[in-house]
């Protein structure tokens, strides 16, 4: 058995998948397979996966399928891994040399189901990320749902025991979002979750193709991952001890979608997507304006703070669209 497999899903990514596989072929955990997951690709991806599979043949299996999305890429991989852990590495991304060795490392250790790493968010112009507050780790998410906060919803910066994950019948759901849909009820179902904050997972911003940069009727799918965390923690009777962060996790969600609107310009887009927020939040979560979330002084950045106030506030958002088009007129001027 393999301490690790790595999968990795592959869909016209020609531009990164050399970066991607170099930081996985040279990890110094030596005991690891990776699996690409050739997801339809319509560019020369296959080719450079090929070159791979021919230099390092113990190291990386290639699979080929028809498209199916990120998610079915994922669960198609999870079929074939061997390994004590499983984990994603995105093919646009890529990650530290020692990263896999140091999680399995505190794996072991701990004894832990999950266990997560940082991310750090590439930019054009700049590299940004924020390291993990160490005394929440090493618990379950009953006794620790801060750890929620912390974590994220990201797949790919964690491993997860196999065994674990076959056991519970996670999966990967069809739609936007999928992350989020799936792995805040992972965390929750794990005996506990850990974390490393001396090796990173390198998200790729630069990537304009990315469902977070676009602005249409596809941001609604945030509310099918809502109402799978909302339904796994009450199933599971763990929403009343854990309702102040996971519904904040909602919130935050939900209300980061409202920026592609506002990058994109969308402002009748924007408004309509509001109002079924808030009718979505009404029914679903009580008292949901008085969540520390939605504290300006808990929203670090000036963009933070702007959509926190323009979220809660249909005047203010108003106001707020009406100079957004005014802006945007002058600069076409």
């Amino acid at each position: 058995m393999k301490k690790i497999s790595i999968i990795v899903p592959v869909y016209n990514v020609e531009k990164y998948l050399n970066k991607c596989l170099d930081s996985l072929v040279n990890q110094t955990l030596k005991d690891i397979e990776i699996i690409v997951v050739n997801d339809g690709t319509k560019d020369n991806s296959q080719k450079i996966i090929d070159e791979y599979v021919k230099k390092y043949p113990k190291l990386v299996k290639s699979y080929i399928k028809e498209n199916g999305g990120l998610s079915d890429a994922r669960n198609y991989g999870i079929k074939y891994a061997t390994g004590e852990y499983i984990s994603f590495v995105d093919s646009d991304d890529y990650v530290d040399a020692d990263l896999f060795e140091k999680m399995y490392n505190v794996a072991t250790l701990e004894k832990s189901e999950v266990v997560a790493c940082p991310v750090k968010y590439i930019y054009k112009d700049k590299i940004s990320h924020r390291d993990f507050n160490m005394l929440l780790f090493n618990k379950s998410i009953k006794d620790s749902p801060k750890i929620l906060l912390e974590v994220k919803s990201y797949a790919p910066n964690k491993i997860y025991k196999r065994n674990f994950w076959l056991k519970h019948n996670f999966e990967f759901p069809s739609q936007y979002f999928e992350d989020s849909a799936l792995i805040y009820n992972v965390l929750l179902a794990a005996n506990k979750v850990s974390a490393i904050n001396d090796g990173y997972y390198y998200y790729n911003r630069i990537n304009e193709v990315s469902i977070t940069k676009i602005a249409d009727d596809r941001a609604y799918d945030i509310f099918k991952s809502c109402d799978s965390i909302l339904s796994y923690y009450k199933k599971n009777k763990a929403y009343d001890k854990t309702k102040e962060s996971i519904d904040a996790v909602i919130i935050g969600h939900i209300r980061y979608r409202i920026r592609t609107y506002v990058s994109a310009h969308e402002s009748k887009k924007l408004k309509e997507f509001v109002k079924y927020s808030h009718k979505y939040l009404d029914e679903n979560i009580f008292n949901w304006k008085n969540n520390f979330i939605n504290k300006i002084k808990n929203n670090k950045l000036k963009k933070d703070k702007l959509y926190c106030i323009i979220f809660k506030n249909n005047v203010l958002l108003n106001v707020f669209i009406i100079l957004q088009k005014i802006k945007h007129l002058i600069n076409k001027r």
